[in-house]
């Protein structure tokens, strides 16, 4: 199994966007979940960057203590915090850039993609296969939040995801329509 990259940071930006996801859900949660960042990271501040292994700890404990489904809705608001170029107008654009999104989340590191990636192939005129690499080290229900996000991102639609059996190298996949 490959593992991310130990050495790489993650930009700030999109935690605070998990604290703003959570604050959207109940003010409860918002305080739940910073209190989660300052016992991983030391906090959240979107003009820091934090250790990948410190966030992966971080989310995990959040879905530990929050479930599944918040952590999904942390993975939507992330994606939707990205910034979308002008032409991902379709979730197979959407999709496509995705990735390069992602690894520009990231920094010092060697790897094009030090944090995993995702992974897709169009389906139909509305569905997709998509799934998260091995060295994806979130958990998987912040990647199908992310899914959720780009549909939500490139169309102002909503999108369901199926569990699929995951290919050699992926460590979950779904069927996503939208």
């Amino acid at each position: 199994m490959t593992e991310y990259d130990p050495d790489a940071e993650g930009n700030g930006e999109y935690i605070v966007a998990v604290v703003r996801s959570a604050g959207a859900v109940s003010s409860v949660f918002q305080r739940k979940v910073k209190a989660v960042f300052e016992q991983e990271l030391g906090g959240a501040s979107a003009d820091e960057w934090y250790s990948v292994a410190d966030i992966a700890a971080a989310f995990d404990e959040i879905e530990r203590r929050a479930g599944r489904d918040a952590m999904e809705s942390a993975g939507r608001a992330a994606t939707e915090t990205l910034p979308w170029p002008e032409d991902a107008e379709t979730v197979p654009a959407g999709l496509a850039v995705l990735n390069d999104l992602h690894a520009g989340a990231y920094r010092n590191s060697d790897r094009k993609f030090p944090a995993g990636r995702a992974t897709f192939e169009l389906v139909g005129d509305r569905t997709a296969r998509v799934g998260i690499t091995d060295d994806y080290p979130y958990p998987a229900s912040f990647a199908r939040g992310s899914f959720r996000g780009v549909v939500s991102s490139v169309t102002g639609g909503s999108a369901t995801l199926t569990p699929t059996e995951p290919h050699d190298g992926e460590r979950a996949a779904w069927t996503m329509e939208w």
